[in-house]
Order: C-alpha cells, then structure tokens, then sequence
C-alpha cells in the first residue's frame, strides 16, 4: 500500500456524495445508516461493491459482521459516528483505504481514529 492510501481521509463539504465516485475510486464498500439510505442511495455510483447497515458496534458481532461483507478495494463511511466507527473498523480490519463522509458534526468520529468499540455492552476506546 502505498503512503498516499494511508491518509486518513475526511470529505466534508456540501453535495459531496454525489462526487463519491470521483475519488473514492472503484468498488468501494458503502457503509451508513439504514434511515439515511433513502437520502443518498440515488447519488451512490454503479461502483459501490455493497452496503452495510449498521446494526453494532459490539466488538464480536461486528467482527463478524465484517468478514462476512464482500471483498472491495475502499470503504466509504457515511454517517454519524457509529457508522464512521464501523467503516473505520472495516477498513483498518481489511487494510484498506477509507473515505469517511460526516453528516453529523456533533461527534468527532470523523477526526479520530479510534472506534468506539463496545465489550458486553460498555464502550473501550
């Protein structure tokens, strides 16, 4: 991997879904939100590989959950921060690039990079 892939990368900006194809490169893993789906699945481009829904953010499901998603090349977290946190965990599980995309500023899981993992239900940083 090269140092240019390694970047911790944040898209902050208005109507910057819809450009998601233009620098996420392609077959990139689309991870959100089940209510913000209907929101931005029209701008979502042909090369998105598949989309998880976020449903944990508890340490063994989610590992699970996570070997089971389809092999791509990126992941674009899109979302608040539990959806940010598992794109986060996908991609650094995978060693892949990320793309993180915000819609919640009230949180700082876009500036950091530590995931809010839960172990029985209590969150370890």
């Amino acid at each position: 991997m090269s140092q240019e892939e390694r970047w911790f990368h944040t898209v902050y900006g208005r109507n910057l879904v819809a450009e998601l194809e233009h620098f996420v490169h392609r077959r990139y893993l689309t991870i959100t939100m089940a209510d913000l789906w209907p929101t931005f699945a029209p701008h979502l481009d042909r090369n998105t590989a598949a989309v998880h829904f976020v449903s944990t953010l508890e340490a063994g499901q989610l590992r699970a959950q996570a070997e089971a998603l389809p092999a791509c090349g990126r992941v674009a977290g899109l979302g608040g921060g539990q959806a940010l946190d598992v794109a986060k965990y996908v991609a650094w599980s995978r060693r892949i690039p990320l793309f993180q995309v915000p819609t919640a500023m009230t949180v700082d899981a876009a500036f950091g990079h530590r995931i809010a993992l839960r172990f029985a239900g209590h969150v370890r940083r």
